[in-house]
């Protein structure tokens, strides 16, 4: 009777998401003040990003201390995961520097671990964004290891953010012994006909990754919670922006030239995760849905449907 209980009051306390998969959802650092601990009701894995480094390894902690506190107040109690993020669009290049010196990358890795330890870490995400060539996949490949040999004993995962080219999944197919997630940044890959991180796309991409051997249970498909323009792809705009959301926005998520993810498409990406046994779904980013309890609310949609 008591573990039928303590079954009965986890599957509450997890919002009624299947455990089994999991919700990684990135905030970034201007979304961090908009969160309510009503979203880590529903997601199981949060992303912080990000988080800056330079050359020699060292790391900029005293801009985010505030965030990852806030962040950790907001976890407490609940079985969330919290991650940060080093990298991303324009904020890659320290990796080139970093990474070609065993000195630096030895820099680096300890204080990912003291900061993990601080702030309650229980993985780092790294958003290289992209190695281009041979030294600097080695590079890539370098970093990883030694992240896994340093934090794998303290309980701390490794996970990367990666496009879904085939020398994406080629480059992170010789890293998976040592990574626990992949991310699979399927926005913005976009077309005026069948929008952004469409259907096809995902189903596409999985599976050249789990082809290159990557577990499907590591793979996580990433979706938007933002429109790209359908004829300008350089405007972009948040779900929560849309005026009127609950009439203006079409059963197919079109909004004034805009693409989004509505339930209507993300249903179908629910079941092709089921479908391919993928480890989950990624989200970019939370802070661009509107409040969790608000009826069309994506995240809320997610949690209630993903099996």
């Amino acid at each position: 009777m008591k573990q039928i209980s303590l079954i009965i009051i986890a599957t509450i306390f997890m919002g009624g998401i299947n455990a089994q998969k999991r919700v990684v959802g990135y905030i970034p650092d201007r979304s961090v003040a908009n969160m309510t601990s009503e979203v880590f009701e529903t997601i199981t894995d949060a992303i912080y990003f990000g988080i800056d480094a330079d050359g020699q390894g060292n790391i900029g902690l005293d801009k985010i201390a505030d965030d990852l506190n806030r962040l950790n107040d907001l976890i407490k109690g609940r079985p969330v995961k919290l991650s940060v993020c080093f990298g991303g669009w324009g904020k890659s290049d320290f990796f080139i520097e970093m990474t070609a010196d065993e000195s630096k990358r030895a820099n680096f890795v300890r204080q990912t671990l003291e900061m993990s330890q601080k702030y309650n870490l229980s993985g780092i995400d790294i958003d290289w964004e992209f190695p281009k060539n041979k030294a600097q996949k080695e590079g890539f490949r370098m970093l990883i290891k030694d992240l896994y040999e340093t934090l794998n004993p303290e309980g701390i995962d490794i996970t990367v953010a990666v496009g879904f080219w085939n020398k994406q999944a080629r480059l992170t197919a010789s890293v998976e012994p040592y990574i626990s997630g992949v991310n699979l940044m399927l926005y913005d890959n976009f077309s005026p006909f069948k929008g952004q991180a469409s259907y096809s796309l995902v189903k596409r991409s999985a599976k050249r990754f789990m082809r290159h051997g990557i577990p499907s249970e590591k793979i996580f498909a990433g979706v938007p919670f933002y429109g790209r323009h359908r004829w300008k792809w350089n405007k972009a705009m948040s779900y929560r922006d849309v005026e009127g959301l609950s009439d203006a926005i079409s059963p197919k998520g079109v909004f004034n030239g805009y693409f989004f993810d509505v339930p209507k498409t993300l249903g179908p990406k629910l079941q092709l995760i089921e479908e391919l046994k993928l480890g989950g779904i990624m989200i970019w980013e939370l802070g661009q849905d509107v409040d969790i309890r608000h009826p069309k609310s994506l995240l809320k949609y997610i949690g209630e449907n993903i099996q």
